[in-house]
């Protein structure tokens, strides 16, 4: 299959918009599931530890997330500024952002996986 460079931009853009999209329902659902599956007590509830772990990586998903796009705003910023672009045809150089943003999107989906282990080892533990 032979692309264009711009179409495999676009595609690119779009999966790993689509990937952060997920990963933030995800997380999302992972504290609604908590919620349900808590545990009542005299004094308050409690969520079960696997759950809890759970919650804490979706938390951490969420982190990454804003981390990842406020860096990279940070950083177009700065290389629009260093570089006074007048051309919206211009190359710029944005060479910060590349590799710290790929490293914070990929664990973020890592750590979206690891928390659904752990929710997935919960429903596997109570329910059989």
């Amino acid at each position: 299959m032979e692309i264009t460079t711009k179409t495999a931009v676009y595609q690119f853009q779009f999966a790993s918009d689509k990937a952060s999209e997920i990963c933030r329902q995800l997380a999302f659902a992972a504290f609604a599931i908590a919620w349900i599956f808590r545990i009542q007590l005299d004094n308050g509830s409690t969520v079960p530890a696997l759950l809890a772990y759970g919650t804490a990586l979706a938390t951490t998903v969420l982190l990454l997330d804003l981390l990842q796009y406020v860096f990279s705003a940070a950083a177009l910023q700065s290389a629009l500024q260093r570089e006074g672009v007048s051309d919206e045809e211009k190359v710029i150089n944005v060479t910060a952002s590349g590799v710290f943003s790929s490293i914070i999107f990929y664990g973020k989906i890592v750590l979206t996986a690891i928390a659904y282990a752990l929710i997935l080892k919960f429903f596997v533990v109570t329910l059989l």
